[in-house]
């Protein structure tokens, strides 16, 4: 497992948008968490 954390810290050193595609997790109205978009990040 260690090498696995290592890999993936090496991955997003080198690309900070590694993981989940550069979408961010975001609460709705409802209490349920979504993945969006950093732009539309403040509409949820």
């Amino acid at each position: 497992m260690p090498k696995l954390r290592e890999l993936h810290a090496l991955l997003k050193a080198k690309d900070p948008s590694y993981g989940f595609g550069g979408l961010i997790r975001a609460m709705n109205k409802r209490q349920e968490f979504l993945w969006v978009h950093e732009k539309f990040a403040s509409e949820h």
